[in-house]
């Protein structure tokens, strides 16, 4: 292997790990006028496995957005997640 070979991974890794791999403020607005509309509807358990599933559809960083969106905090989602994951399909 030659030196611009590892010139070249070192600046490939640099770049992927240092962008920031954000959600849009656009998303969080819109995750914040959804979840405004539903929460008055949903009691504690609803709320934390609606963000759970919203934080999931929207992928790395979907937990930090939707906490920032809707000021649930995040390691509430996180047990939303993890009770979504072990939960059979009805009983959501």
């Amino acid at each position: 292997m030659n030196n611009s070979s590892v010139y070249t991974g070192f600046w490939f890794s640099f770049i992927l790990y240092s962008i920031p791999w954000m959600i849009s403020k656009e998303t969080i607005n819109v995750i914040r006028v959804k979840y405004d509309t539903l929460k008055v509807e949903l009691g504690e358990r609803g709320r934390r496995m609606w963000a759970a599933a919203e934080a999931q559809s929207l992928g790395y960083g979907g937990v930090a957005a939707v906490s920032k969106a809707t000021v649930i905090a995040e390691s509430t989602i996180r047990i939303g997640r993890r009770e979504m994951a072990t939960s059979p399909a009805g009983d959501i």
